[in-house]
Protein backbone atom coordinates (compact mmCIF):
# COMPACT_ATOMS: atom_id res chain seq x y z
CA UNK A 1 0.00 0.00 0.00
CA UNK A 2 1.11 3.88 -0.43
CA UNK A 3 1.63 5.71 2.79
CA UNK A 4 -1.59 7.31 2.96
CA UNK A 5 -3.56 3.88 2.46
CA UNK A 6 -1.24 2.22 4.82
CA UNK A 7 -2.34 4.89 7.28
CA UNK A 8 -6.12 5.29 6.60
CA UNK A 9 -5.88 1.16 7.30
CA UNK A 10 -4.30 1.46 10.42
CA UNK A 11 -7.08 4.18 11.29
CA UNK A 12 -9.95 1.94 10.11
CA UNK A 13 -8.58 -0.76 12.69
CA UNK A 14 -9.62 1.54 15.96
CA UNK A 15 -9.67 4.98 16.86
CA UNK A 16 -6.68 4.46 18.70
CA UNK A 17 -4.54 2.46 16.01
CA UNK A 18 -1.78 4.59 14.19
CA UNK A 19 1.16 3.79 12.00
CA UNK A 20 4.06 2.28 14.35
CA UNK A 21 5.30 5.13 16.35
CA UNK A 22 8.84 4.28 17.84
CA UNK A 23 9.86 6.94 21.10
CA UNK A 24 12.89 5.17 22.20
CA UNK A 25 15.58 3.21 21.97
CA UNK A 26 14.32 0.11 23.59
CA UNK A 27 10.86 0.03 21.38
CA UNK A 28 13.58 0.54 18.59
CA UNK A 29 15.32 -2.40 19.70
CA UNK A 30 12.55 -4.33 20.00
CA UNK A 31 12.13 -3.92 16.40
CA UNK A 32 15.38 -4.07 15.31
CA UNK A 33 15.28 -7.78 16.24
CA UNK A 34 11.68 -8.51 14.95
CA UNK A 35 12.54 -7.00 11.57
CA UNK A 36 15.42 -9.13 10.38
CA UNK A 37 13.30 -12.16 9.69
CA UNK A 38 10.84 -10.14 6.90
CA UNK A 39 12.00 -8.45 3.57
CA UNK A 40 11.67 -4.84 2.12
CA UNK A 41 10.30 -1.93 3.78
CA UNK A 42 7.84 -1.51 5.96
CA UNK A 43 6.18 2.20 6.69
CA UNK A 44 6.20 3.89 9.74
CA UNK A 45 3.97 6.87 11.17
CA UNK A 46 7.53 9.23 11.10
CA UNK A 47 7.18 11.95 8.05
CA UNK A 48 8.30 15.49 6.92
CA UNK A 49 6.47 18.18 7.43
CA UNK A 50 4.73 19.51 3.90
CA UNK A 51 4.87 17.68 0.60
CA UNK A 52 8.23 17.32 0.01
CA UNK A 53 10.82 16.38 2.82
CA UNK A 54 12.41 19.15 4.79
CA UNK A 55 14.23 19.60 7.97
CA UNK A 56 10.77 19.24 10.08
CA UNK A 57 9.93 15.52 11.20
CA UNK A 58 6.79 14.32 13.39
CA UNK A 59 5.10 11.75 13.88
CA UNK A 60 1.49 11.33 13.08
CA UNK A 61 0.23 11.61 16.64
CA UNK A 62 1.80 15.12 16.85
CA UNK A 63 4.21 13.64 19.02
CA UNK A 64 7.55 15.43 19.07
CA UNK A 65 10.39 13.56 17.69
CA UNK A 66 13.47 13.14 20.09
CA UNK A 67 14.37 9.75 19.34
CA UNK A 68 15.72 8.85 16.23
CA UNK A 69 17.53 5.74 14.21
CA UNK A 70 18.14 6.98 10.36
CA UNK A 71 20.48 4.74 8.05
CA UNK A 72 23.82 6.14 6.44
CA UNK A 73 23.38 8.87 4.65
CA UNK A 74 19.99 9.77 5.73
CA UNK A 75 17.40 11.69 6.26
CA UNK A 76 17.91 11.98 2.81
CA UNK A 77 15.72 15.06 1.90
CA UNK A 78 15.23 14.22 -2.06
CA UNK A 79 14.15 11.08 -1.63
CA UNK A 80 10.55 11.39 -0.18
CA UNK A 81 9.29 12.84 2.93
CA UNK A 82 7.51 9.88 3.99
CA UNK A 83 9.80 7.63 6.19
CA UNK A 84 10.10 3.44 6.43
CA UNK A 85 12.29 0.98 8.41
CA UNK A 86 14.83 -1.66 7.06
CA UNK A 87 14.58 -5.63 6.93
CA UNK A 88 17.38 -7.71 6.44
CA UNK A 89 20.30 -7.77 6.47
CA UNK A 90 20.69 -4.68 8.14
CA UNK A 91 17.03 -4.05 10.04
CA UNK A 92 15.54 -1.42 11.96
CA UNK A 93 17.32 1.90 10.24
CA UNK A 94 14.97 4.55 9.31
CA UNK A 95 14.98 5.78 6.00
CA UNK A 96 12.88 8.83 3.70
CA UNK A 97 10.48 7.06 0.51
CA UNK A 98 8.20 8.61 -1.71
CA UNK A 99 4.76 8.66 -0.22
CA UNK A 100 3.27 6.84 -3.61
CA UNK A 101 5.55 3.88 -3.02
CA UNK A 102 3.71 0.16 -2.21
CA UNK A 103 5.12 -1.09 1.30
CA UNK A 104 4.58 -2.98 4.21
CA UNK A 105 3.31 -1.66 7.24
CA UNK A 106 2.91 -1.73 11.11
CA UNK A 107 0.43 -0.47 12.93
CA UNK A 108 0.51 -0.31 16.56
CA UNK A 109 -2.28 0.22 19.28
CA UNK A 110 -2.76 0.78 23.28
CA UNK A 111 -2.27 -2.34 25.01
CA UNK A 112 -5.46 -3.52 26.84
CA UNK A 113 -5.08 -2.22 30.42
CA UNK A 114 -1.89 -0.41 29.99
CA UNK A 115 -2.30 3.13 29.38
CA UNK A 116 -0.51 5.48 26.92
CA UNK A 117 1.95 7.71 27.33
CA UNK A 118 0.50 10.97 29.11
CA UNK A 119 1.78 14.37 29.17
CA UNK A 120 4.24 15.75 31.22
CA UNK A 121 2.29 17.26 34.62
CA UNK A 122 2.36 20.05 36.32
CA UNK A 123 5.57 20.48 38.82
CA UNK A 124 3.71 20.24 42.90
CA UNK A 125 4.93 22.49 45.14
CA UNK A 126 6.07 20.95 48.19
CA UNK A 127 7.74 21.93 51.65
CA UNK A 128 10.87 23.96 51.64
CA UNK A 129 10.78 25.11 48.00
CA UNK A 130 9.68 28.51 46.87
CA UNK A 131 6.92 28.87 44.41
CA UNK A 132 7.63 27.66 41.11
CA UNK A 133 10.12 25.08 42.54
CA UNK A 134 9.55 21.33 42.92
CA UNK A 135 11.35 18.46 44.40
CA UNK A 136 9.65 15.50 46.62
CA UNK A 137 9.42 15.63 50.91
CA UNK A 138 12.87 13.26 51.21
CA UNK A 139 15.31 15.39 48.73
CA UNK A 140 17.53 17.77 50.01
CA UNK A 141 17.38 19.89 46.88
CA UNK A 142 14.27 21.74 45.32
CA UNK A 143 14.39 22.13 41.23
CA UNK A 144 12.77 24.50 38.66
CA UNK A 145 12.47 23.40 35.34
CA UNK A 146 12.79 26.43 32.57
CA UNK A 147 10.48 25.21 29.36
CA UNK A 148 10.68 28.46 27.43
CA UNK A 149 9.85 29.18 24.10
CA UNK A 150 12.80 29.55 21.20
CA UNK A 151 13.26 33.57 21.46
CA UNK A 152 14.18 32.69 25.86
CA UNK A 153 16.18 29.16 25.12
CA UNK A 154 19.57 28.81 26.39
CA UNK A 155 23.87 28.15 26.05
CA UNK A 156 24.46 25.64 28.91
CA UNK A 157 26.82 28.77 29.84
CA UNK A 158 23.73 31.33 29.74
CA UNK A 159 21.61 28.64 31.56
CA UNK A 160 24.29 27.90 34.38
CA UNK A 161 24.81 32.09 34.79
CA UNK A 162 20.72 32.36 34.81
CA UNK A 163 20.51 29.31 37.65
CA UNK A 164 23.39 31.50 39.57
CA UNK A 165 22.08 34.70 39.18
CA UNK A 166 18.71 32.33 40.98
CA UNK A 167 21.45 31.48 43.70
CA UNK A 168 21.16 27.93 42.71
CA UNK A 169 23.02 26.07 40.12
CA UNK A 170 22.57 23.78 37.00
CA UNK A 171 21.21 20.28 38.56
CA UNK A 172 23.37 17.72 39.11
CA UNK A 173 21.80 14.34 39.69
CA UNK A 174 23.63 11.59 41.89
CA UNK A 175 20.44 9.06 42.05
CA UNK A 176 18.09 7.26 39.24
CA UNK A 177 15.37 8.63 41.90
CA UNK A 178 16.38 12.09 41.03
CA UNK A 179 16.42 11.58 37.63
CA UNK A 180 13.49 9.76 37.40
CA UNK A 181 11.67 12.73 39.04
CA UNK A 182 13.05 15.43 36.55
CA UNK A 183 12.34 12.61 34.00
CA UNK A 184 8.64 12.61 35.15
CA UNK A 185 8.11 16.35 34.46
CA UNK A 186 10.14 16.97 31.53
CA UNK A 187 8.22 14.30 28.80
CA UNK A 188 9.59 14.88 25.28
CA UNK A 189 12.20 17.58 26.21
CA UNK A 190 15.80 18.23 26.23
CA UNK A 191 17.15 20.42 28.52
CA UNK A 192 21.28 21.24 30.14
CA UNK A 193 21.98 19.47 33.67
CA UNK A 194 25.25 20.77 34.80
CA UNK A 195 27.70 17.93 33.73
CA UNK A 196 30.58 19.21 31.45
CA UNK A 197 34.04 17.79 29.71
CA UNK A 198 37.18 20.18 30.68
CA UNK A 199 38.25 20.40 27.38
CA UNK A 200 41.89 20.07 28.54
CA UNK A 201 41.66 17.95 30.96
CA UNK A 202 39.52 15.75 29.37
CA UNK A 203 36.90 14.87 32.59
CA UNK A 204 33.34 15.20 33.47
CA UNK A 205 32.26 17.05 36.45
CA UNK A 206 29.10 18.51 37.97
CA UNK A 207 29.31 22.67 37.72
CA UNK A 208 28.13 22.49 41.59
CA UNK A 209 31.39 20.22 42.08
CA UNK A 210 29.76 17.52 44.00
CA UNK A 211 30.93 14.23 42.73
CA UNK A 212 30.16 12.34 39.73
CA UNK A 213 28.37 9.33 41.47
CA UNK A 214 25.42 8.98 38.99
CA UNK A 215 25.29 8.65 35.28
CA UNK A 216 22.98 7.62 32.40
CA UNK A 217 24.54 7.77 28.75
CA UNK A 218 22.65 7.08 25.67
CA UNK A 219 23.86 3.95 23.57
CA UNK A 220 27.28 5.39 21.77
CA UNK A 221 27.33 8.12 23.95
CA UNK A 222 29.62 10.64 24.76
CA UNK A 223 30.99 10.36 21.23
CA UNK A 224 32.77 14.04 21.38
CA UNK A 225 31.58 14.51 17.89
CA UNK A 226 34.28 16.62 16.02
CA UNK A 227 36.04 17.01 19.13
CA UNK A 228 33.58 20.00 20.24
CA UNK A 229 30.80 18.60 22.61
CA UNK A 230 32.11 19.13 26.19
CA UNK A 231 28.51 20.27 27.30
CA UNK A 232 25.92 17.89 28.77
CA UNK A 233 21.82 17.63 27.86
CA UNK A 234 19.09 14.98 29.48
CA UNK A 235 17.31 13.61 26.47
CA UNK A 236 13.52 12.57 28.24
CA UNK A 237 11.14 10.27 25.81
CA UNK A 238 7.36 10.56 25.25
CA UNK A 239 7.84 7.51 27.80
CA UNK A 240 9.36 9.03 30.77
CA UNK A 241 12.81 7.39 29.97
CA UNK A 242 15.39 9.29 29.44
CA UNK A 243 19.24 9.38 28.75
CA UNK A 244 22.11 11.79 28.66
CA UNK A 245 24.24 12.66 25.49
CA UNK A 246 27.11 15.31 24.79
CA UNK A 247 26.45 18.33 22.75
CA UNK A 248 28.26 21.22 21.95
CA UNK A 249 27.82 23.96 24.62
CA UNK A 250 26.30 26.81 22.46
CA UNK A 251 22.87 24.81 21.39
CA UNK A 252 20.29 26.48 23.12
CA UNK A 253 18.02 24.79 24.56
CA UNK A 254 15.43 24.52 28.18
CA UNK A 255 17.54 23.85 31.04
CA UNK A 256 16.82 22.69 35.14
CA UNK A 257 18.28 24.61 38.09
CA UNK A 258 18.67 22.98 41.49
CA UNK A 259 19.00 25.21 44.93
CA UNK A 260 19.37 23.48 48.29
CA UNK A 261 15.90 23.16 50.05
CA UNK A 262 15.24 26.00 52.90
CA UNK A 263 17.04 28.65 50.95
CA UNK A 264 15.26 31.27 49.01
CA UNK A 265 16.05 32.08 45.97
CA UNK A 266 16.71 35.16 44.40
CA UNK A 267 14.50 36.83 40.82
CA UNK A 268 17.28 38.10 39.03
CA UNK A 269 16.65 41.06 36.79
CA UNK A 270 15.50 41.19 33.58
CA UNK A 271 18.01 41.11 30.38
CA UNK A 272 18.32 44.51 28.83
CA UNK A 273 17.45 44.62 25.65
CA UNK A 274 19.48 44.22 22.43
CA UNK A 275 21.43 47.11 21.93
CA UNK A 276 20.77 48.37 18.18
CA UNK A 277 23.91 49.36 15.90
CA UNK A 278 22.61 52.31 13.93
CA UNK A 279 26.60 52.94 12.84
CA UNK A 280 25.66 49.25 11.07
CA UNK A 281 22.69 50.61 9.04
CA UNK A 282 19.16 51.82 9.28
CA UNK A 283 17.64 48.47 9.86
CA UNK A 284 17.07 48.12 13.75
CA UNK A 285 17.69 44.62 13.40
CA UNK A 286 21.53 45.03 13.13
CA UNK A 287 23.88 44.24 16.21
CA UNK A 288 27.15 45.07 16.22
CA UNK A 289 29.88 42.65 18.26
CA UNK A 290 33.45 42.65 18.10
CA UNK A 291 33.56 45.43 15.71
CA UNK A 292 31.51 43.33 12.86
CA UNK A 293 27.86 43.58 12.00
CA UNK A 294 25.61 41.13 11.94
CA UNK A 295 21.51 40.98 11.05
CA UNK A 296 19.33 37.96 11.40
CA UNK A 297 16.45 38.00 9.83
CA UNK A 298 13.98 34.49 11.30
CA UNK A 299 10.61 35.90 10.10
CA UNK A 300 11.01 35.40 6.15
CA UNK A 301 11.49 31.66 4.61
CA UNK A 302 13.66 32.20 1.65
CA UNK A 303 16.34 30.17 -0.37
CA UNK A 304 19.75 30.78 -0.43
CA UNK A 305 20.05 33.10 -3.56
CA UNK A 306 17.04 35.40 -2.19
CA UNK A 307 19.45 35.46 0.99
CA UNK A 308 21.98 36.55 -0.70
CA UNK A 309 19.89 39.51 -2.21
CA UNK A 310 18.41 40.55 0.63
CA UNK A 311 21.66 40.85 2.58
CA UNK A 312 22.85 42.57 -0.59
CA UNK A 313 20.29 44.96 -0.37
CA UNK A 314 21.26 45.86 3.47
CA UNK A 315 24.78 46.55 2.08
CA UNK A 316 26.07 43.30 3.67
CA UNK A 317 27.20 39.23 2.39
CA UNK A 318 25.61 36.23 3.76
CA UNK A 319 27.40 35.42 7.16
CA UNK A 320 31.14 33.67 7.39
CA UNK A 321 32.12 32.06 10.66
CA UNK A 322 35.94 31.81 10.86
CA UNK A 323 36.29 30.87 14.42
CA UNK A 324 34.67 29.13 17.47
CA UNK A 325 33.97 32.99 19.14
CA UNK A 326 31.96 33.87 16.06
CA UNK A 327 29.95 30.68 15.63
CA UNK A 328 29.34 30.97 19.69
CA UNK A 329 27.92 34.72 18.88
CA UNK A 330 25.93 33.62 15.33
CA UNK A 331 24.29 30.65 17.03
CA UNK A 332 23.29 33.00 19.99
CA UNK A 333 21.26 34.61 17.49
CA UNK A 334 20.06 31.64 15.43
CA UNK A 335 19.82 29.39 18.71
CA UNK A 336 16.82 31.65 19.95
CA UNK A 337 15.05 32.13 16.29
CA UNK A 338 11.08 31.13 14.90
CA UNK A 339 12.81 29.11 11.98
CA UNK A 340 14.29 25.81 12.28
CA UNK A 341 17.61 27.11 10.65
CA UNK A 342 19.53 30.07 8.54
CA UNK A 343 21.04 30.22 5.48
CA UNK A 344 25.38 31.25 6.12
CA UNK A 345 27.57 32.10 3.23
CA UNK A 346 29.23 28.86 2.29
CA UNK A 347 28.59 27.25 -0.61
CA UNK A 348 29.76 24.51 -2.94
CA UNK A 349 32.10 25.79 -5.68
CA UNK A 350 32.47 23.26 -8.44
CA UNK A 351 30.52 20.22 -9.07
CA UNK A 352 32.78 17.39 -9.60
CA UNK A 353 35.13 17.65 -6.45
CA UNK A 354 34.06 20.65 -5.58
CA UNK A 355 34.96 22.55 -2.26
CA UNK A 356 33.60 24.86 0.20
CA UNK A 357 34.03 28.62 -0.02
CA UNK A 358 32.34 31.68 1.65
CA UNK A 359 31.00 33.96 -0.43
CA UNK A 360 32.77 37.02 0.48
CA UNK A 361 35.93 35.34 -0.20
CA UNK A 362 37.37 34.74 3.64
CA UNK A 363 39.48 31.93 4.03
CA UNK A 364 37.86 28.56 5.46
CA UNK A 365 39.29 28.71 8.49
CA UNK A 366 36.50 26.92 10.77
CA UNK A 367 33.63 24.59 10.02
CA UNK A 368 31.12 22.72 12.02
CA UNK A 369 29.25 20.33 10.65
CA UNK A 370 26.76 18.37 11.57
CA UNK A 371 27.62 14.44 11.92
CA UNK A 372 27.23 12.92 8.45
CA UNK A 373 27.46 15.95 6.72
CA UNK A 374 27.97 17.59 4.10
CA UNK A 375 26.42 14.97 2.80
CA UNK A 376 25.49 16.56 -1.13
CA UNK A 377 22.37 14.34 -1.43
CA UNK A 378 21.82 13.28 -4.66
CA UNK A 379 24.36 15.95 -5.79
CA UNK A 380 21.72 18.51 -5.26
CA UNK A 381 23.00 20.25 -1.88
CA UNK A 382 25.52 22.42 -2.61
CA UNK A 383 24.95 25.74 -0.15
CA UNK A 384 25.02 25.30 3.81
CA UNK A 385 22.73 26.53 6.39
CA UNK A 386 22.97 26.35 10.82
CA UNK A 387 20.23 24.58 12.24
CA UNK A 388 18.58 26.48 15.45
CA UNK A 389 19.44 23.07 17.56
CA UNK A 390 21.86 22.37 18.02
CA UNK A 391 23.79 25.07 16.02
CA UNK A 392 25.46 22.61 13.97
CA UNK A 393 25.95 22.87 9.77
CA UNK A 394 24.02 21.01 6.88
CA UNK A 395 24.35 21.37 3.41
CA UNK A 396 21.07 22.32 1.78
CA UNK A 397 19.25 22.57 -1.70
CA UNK A 398 20.26 26.17 -2.70
CA UNK A 399 17.17 26.71 -4.29
CA UNK A 400 14.41 25.00 -1.37
CA UNK A 401 12.59 28.14 0.38
CA UNK A 402 13.02 26.76 3.76
CA UNK A 403 15.12 28.96 6.37
CA UNK A 404 15.96 32.64 7.59
CA UNK A 405 19.35 34.49 6.88
CA UNK A 406 22.22 35.90 8.82
CA UNK A 407 24.53 38.71 6.97
CA UNK A 408 27.61 40.34 7.75
CA UNK A 409 29.73 43.71 7.60
CA UNK A 410 31.80 45.90 8.66
CA UNK A 411 29.65 49.28 9.95
CA UNK A 412 29.40 51.57 7.18
CA UNK A 413 26.79 52.27 4.00
CA UNK A 414 29.32 50.38 1.59
CA UNK A 415 29.57 46.55 1.17
CA UNK A 416 32.39 45.05 2.93
CA UNK A 417 35.18 43.75 0.97
CA UNK A 418 36.55 40.49 1.56
CA UNK A 419 39.01 40.63 4.46
CA UNK A 420 43.00 39.85 3.80
CA UNK A 421 44.08 36.74 4.98
CA UNK A 422 45.92 36.92 8.01
CA UNK A 423 49.77 37.10 7.61
CA UNK A 424 51.95 34.45 8.89
CA UNK A 425 53.47 35.32 12.32
CA UNK A 426 55.83 33.63 13.43
CA UNK A 427 57.99 30.27 12.69
CA UNK A 428 57.42 26.69 13.25
CA UNK A 429 58.97 25.10 15.89
CA UNK A 430 62.28 23.09 15.21
CA UNK A 431 61.48 19.92 13.24
CA UNK A 432 57.96 21.29 11.56
CA UNK A 433 57.11 21.98 8.20
CA UNK A 434 55.43 24.70 7.50
CA UNK A 435 52.76 25.28 4.28
CA UNK A 436 50.77 28.44 4.27
CA UNK A 437 49.74 29.15 7.62
CA UNK A 438 50.46 25.85 9.41
CA UNK A 439 53.01 23.81 10.96
CA UNK A 440 53.04 19.93 10.26
CA UNK A 441 54.96 17.40 11.95
CA UNK A 442 54.82 13.52 10.57
CA UNK A 443 55.48 10.59 12.24
CA UNK A 444 56.97 7.71 11.34
CA UNK A 445 57.29 6.99 7.52
CA UNK A 446 54.47 5.75 4.86
CA UNK A 447 57.72 4.02 3.03
CA UNK A 448 58.66 2.13 6.27
CA UNK A 449 57.35 0.22 9.02
CA UNK A 450 57.68 3.26 11.53
CA UNK A 451 55.31 4.35 14.27
CA UNK A 452 51.94 2.82 13.07
CA UNK A 453 49.15 3.36 15.58
CA UNK A 454 45.26 3.81 15.73
CA UNK A 455 43.18 7.30 15.34
CA UNK A 456 42.71 7.15 19.21
CA UNK A 457 46.40 7.18 19.88
CA UNK A 458 47.69 9.27 17.28
CA UNK A 459 44.99 11.75 18.19
CA UNK A 460 46.36 11.85 22.24
CA UNK A 461 50.29 12.20 20.98
CA UNK A 462 49.15 15.12 18.84
CA UNK A 463 47.54 16.59 21.79
CA UNK A 464 50.55 15.87 24.25
CA UNK A 465 52.81 18.54 21.02
CA UNK A 466 50.32 20.90 22.14
CA UNK A 467 48.50 20.07 18.56
CA UNK A 468 45.64 18.47 16.71
CA UNK A 469 45.36 16.29 13.81
CA UNK A 470 46.23 17.17 10.19
CA UNK A 471 42.93 19.23 9.14
CA UNK A 472 42.91 19.10 5.78
CA UNK A 473 40.91 22.64 4.49
CA UNK A 474 41.60 22.20 0.84
CA UNK A 475 42.32 20.71 -2.22
CA UNK A 476 45.41 22.62 -2.43
CA UNK A 477 46.49 21.31 1.52
CA UNK A 478 45.43 18.08 0.31
CA UNK A 479 47.74 17.68 -2.36
CA UNK A 480 50.93 19.18 -0.44
CA UNK A 481 50.75 16.95 2.61
CA UNK A 482 51.91 13.90 0.76
CA UNK A 483 54.95 15.57 -0.61
CA UNK A 484 55.88 17.30 2.74
CA UNK A 485 55.59 13.68 4.16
Amino acid sequence: MTRTEAKSFCEAKDKDSTLLHILDVYEQAHFTARMGSYSGHWWIGLRAKGETAGVDYYWDSGNLMIYSHWGRDQPNSHAGPCVTMTTSSTPGFWGNRNCEESHSFICEIPRDGISPPTKAPTPPPVTGCAAGWTGQAHFRFCYRLFTVDYAYKKSWQGAREDCVERGADLVSIHTAMEEIFIAEYTKGKTQWIGLSKNPLEGDYSWSDGSSLSHSNWGPGEPNDHSGRENCVEMVTTQNGTSFWNDINCEAHQDWVCMITKGVTPIEPPAPPSAVPAPDCGSNPGWRKHNGICYYYNDTDVVDFYTALSRCYTEKALLASILDQEEQTYIISMVGTGQVAAAWIGMRMVGVAGGEYLWVDLSPVTYVHWAPGEPNNANGEEQCVQMNRYPGTWNDANCGRANAGYVCKKLPGDHHTPPPPTPAWEGNCPEGWMRFHNKCYLFKGSHHHNQVKANWTYAREWCRAQNAHLAVIDDHNENGKCPQLA
